[in-house]
């Protein structure tokens, strides 16, 4: 069972990895948009959760990488879905 207490060496390399996952997801996002004009109209619908994993990613660099700290497992209900919204009503992702 992981625990936000451990210490060691397990640590950094644990946030290591997922500095790693994170630099690629982000990546993978950047690409994802660059494509977005040559999607067919009203396409753009289909990526909006693109908007969660890039908020998640955002919160994550805030808070360090650290998957255990208690305020990055915080959600807020109004941010995210307001920002879908946008996203929705501009057309983009």
């Amino acid at each position: 069972m992981w625990s936000k207490n451990f210490d060691g060496i397990m640590t950094d390399e644990l946030f290591d990895v997922i500095l790693e996952v994170a630099a690629y997801a982000k990546k993978h996002l950047e690409i994802s948009r660059s494509y977005s004009d040559k999607l067919p109209k009203g396409a753009h619908l289909a990526f909006l959760l693109a908007i969660e994993a890039d908020k998640f990613l955002d919160d994550l660099e805030v808070h360090n990488f650290n998957v255990f700290d208690d305020a990055f497992r915080k959600k807020s209900v109004i941010k995210l879905p307001y920002k879908i919204y946008r996203a929705a009503k501009s057309g983009k992702y």
